[in-house]
């Protein structure tokens, strides 16, 4: 009897051992080791990457012409947009003049905060008025929108031929 015992014995702890294998091998599935971050400096907080800089506002500005809708421009400004053209100038020194057609238009100052452009100018009339436009810095270049009594007008920099 002691022979059997002893024979059940190996059994029951070979089976334990194998079980115990098994668990440990399961137990260490699944994990990896983790390797160590080493933090990265993070770039200066101070501009994010898609601001526009004053720079690059500098200089002439046409209506966009493929963006707009020129039939909803023309009426709200002036019809002679066609004829005269458009144009926007923002100097480096802080300077602003604009006009649209023929009897649209003002010289002044604007600022730049962010991709926020406000300006403020005299129209041709002489009544002071206040115009903020909206820039954003593409793969293409820098456009520049604004919203004027319900009607977005587009700009462009640079030249743009009359359509």
């Amino acid at each position: 009897m002691k022979k059997g015992l002893a024979s059940d014995m190996k059994k029951l702890t070979s089976i334990f051992l194998f079980f115990a294998v098994t668990l440990l091998l399961l137990a260490g599935c699944g994990k990896t080791e983790t390797p160590a971050v080493t933090p990265t400096p993070s770039p200066s907080p101070a501009v994010p990457s898609d601001t526009v800089d004053a720079a690059s506002v500098v200089g002439t500005w046409t209506l966009d012409l493929d963006r707009n809708e020129l039939k909803d421009v023309y009426a709200k400004f002036s019809s002679t947009i066609e004829t005269s053209g458009s144009e926007m100038t923002l100097g480096a020194d802080g300077s602003f003049s604009f006009f649209l057609g023929d009897s649209f238009g003002g010289e002044g100052t604007y600022t730049l905060t962010e991709n926020l452009l406000t300006a403020t100018y005299t129209d041709t009339k002489g009544s002071e008025n206040t115009m903020s436009f909206m820039l954003f810095n593409n793969v293409g270049g820098i456009n520049m929108c604004m919203s004027y009594s319900g009607v977005t007008v587009w700009w462009m920099k640079g030249e743009n031929p009359v359509k």
